[in-house]
């Protein structure tokens, strides 16, 4: 699973609150700087990502507890679950890149799974690999596989433009572009055709 995590108080902080407050006080202002920090990360999640992604709040090691609970030398963690975020991310770019004729090839693609056809808009299983892939059978042509891309809408094709833009977006995922055989629910009719893989961590 790709995720985020953050701690919320640096040592500069803790120390003033050591020394100044009262424990009640200190609880007070622990949790005040999480919540803080946690509306931080959201607003960078939501530029990056379209959109705020899951988190699970752990308190002094207790999961789904409140900050207000937090011991006046306690923890407050946040993990943000950020794979939906990059699959979302992966299938909007994948459909902005797509070259526009009759719009069959932009709405061809899938998600799988562990070879498994997947809608994005349920909740995503958890798997070892997630596979994003065309249905059409011109896929490979439109990518460039023999010879250079076919449509001058999409000089770089398509697959691997997304897959190295993802990347970089997302560097600590496993993100990779290949060709490799479709799954029988592509069924594009072609010994392989382009497809971008994200592996679990």
């Amino acid at each position: 699973m790709l995720a985020g995590r953050i701690d919320p108080i640096d040592l500069d902080v803790q120390a003033i609150i050591d020394q100044e407050l009262s424990p009640q006080a200190r609880s007070r202002a622990l949790a005040e700087a999480a919540r803080e920090e946690l509306a931080r990360a959201e607003d960078i999640n939501a530029r990056v990502l379209g959109g705020k992604p899951e988190h699970t709040t752990a308190v002094d090691g207790v999961a789904g507890a409140s900050e207000d609970r937090v011991r006046p030398d306690g923890t407050i963690v946040y993990e943000f679950n950020l794979q939906r975020g990059l699959f979302a991310w992966i299938a909007a770019e994948l459909e902005a890149f797509a070259p526009v004729l009759s719009g069959l090839f932009a709405h061809s693609f899938l998600f799988f799974v562990d070879g498994v056809l997947t809608e994005l808009a349920d909740e995503v299983p958890d798997g070892e690999e997630y596979v994003f892939m065309s249905s059409v059978p011109y896929a490979g042509k439109i990518e460039g596989e023999n010879r250079a891309p076919e449509s001058a809408q999409a000089p770089n094709g398509v697959f691997e433009a997304v897959a190295t833009l993802a990347q970089r977006q997302f560097p600590g995922a496993e993100i990779a572009f290949s060709y490799r055989q479709p799954f029988a629910a592509a069924a594009s009719g072609q010994p392989d055709t382009p497809a971008i893989t994200i592996r679990r961590g």
